[in-house]
């Protein structure tokens, strides 16, 4: 039985369409969201959840916040011993060429691994 909390499966299509509704608030919401659910399942990461969200506010550092937390997912789901792993530089070049890619690419990735988790 696994003991680490597992995070919410959650419909990209979804997030897409609220982020969408919400002018992108909710886009941030579920950034602040998933990083947290990424820092409570895997605990040695030592990063602060609602700082890479507010990253998201400045160029340049919005990139490197969008790279970093596919890397902690990557690093999660090695801990994890996890058969897919994400690649930050993918998710980085859906961010950069296909703005809406990135939750599409983001969520599903982490959708496979709660699945997998269970």
């Amino acid at each position: 039985m696994n003991t680490k909390p597992v995070g919410k499966p959650r419909n990209a299509g979804v997030v897409l369409l609220l982020g969408f509704v919400t002018l992108g608030i909710y886009t941030i919401v579920w950034y602040y969201k998933i990083n947290n659910e990424v820092k409570m399942h895997d605990a040695s990461q030592n990063f602060s959840p609602g700082l890479a969200a507010c990253a998201l506010f400045i160029p340049i550092a919005n990139l490197v916040s969008l790279y970093n937390t596919a890397n902690r997912i990557k690093l999660m789901q090695k801990a994890d011993s996890s058969n897919d792993l994400i690649s930050p530089g993918a998710a980085l070049v859906w961010a950069i060429l296909f703005g809406i890619g990135y939750p599409i690419y983001v969520q599903g990735s982490l959708n496979n691994h709660w699945h997998e988790y269970k």
